[in-house]
């Protein structure tokens, strides 16, 4: 819901907010609520992309192995994958359960299998470089981001650590770029 409306309205919310902002640091503060925004994007782009390799993997599985409902487990699975750590353990147990359900023992054992497959090469490897590209932070920032924000703040430090870290992060630099500007062109020739 949040996301509708920034999405909807958050030129206007940025416009209202920078009213406060003095006049002089108003230019810093657009660039760095762009960037803060371009890095709130990026984790989004990178959480659909997750998504959707985690979507076909466990779908091409579910196909493979002769389980139904294959489309609503890949919509699932997909959708989880905006909640980091916790969803895809939930999507993998739906898929293991609707195989289980829809083809037996030995298909939901090997869902079972690819969903933790899955899950280990997202949070461990995918996650942190897919997050990181997207929101420009390195991977381990990212991995020890979602750690600090799950062990400080539980389920909700995690899923909000890798968006707060990317907008944080990016504003942050570019304020800190704008106060080295002034030092580089009275440096200058």
């Amino acid at each position: 819901v949040v996301t509708f409306f920034f999405l909807k309205d958050g030129r206007r919310m940025v416009d209202a907010a920078l009213a406060h902002v003095p006049t002089r640091r108003r230019d810093v503060a657009r660039r760095a609520a762009q960037r803060g925004w371009d890095g709130a994007g990026g984790y989004l782009r990178g959480a659909a992309l997750l998504g959707l390799v985690e979507a076909m993997a466990i779908g091409l599985t579910l196909l493979l192995v002769g389980a139904r409902l294959v489309a609503p487990v890949m919509v699932i699975t997909f959708l989880a994958a905006f909640v980091p750590i916790v969803g895809a353990v939930a999507a993998g147990m739906v898929a293991v359960l609707v195989a289980l359900v829809t083809a037996g023992t030995v298909p939901a054992l090997v869902v079972a299998a690819v969903a933790l497959l899955v899950q280990q090469l997202d949070n461990d490897l995918l996650a942190p470089v897919i997050y990181g590209r997207a929101v420009q932070l390195h991977p381990l920032v990212v991995l020890l981001g979602i750690a600090a924000g799950g062990s400080l703040f539980g389920f909700v430090g995690t899923f909000f650590a890798v968006p707060v870290l990317a907008v944080g992060l990016n504003a942050l630099d570019e304020v800190r770029r704008d106060r080295q500007r002034p030092a580089a062109v009275a440096a200058g020739p």
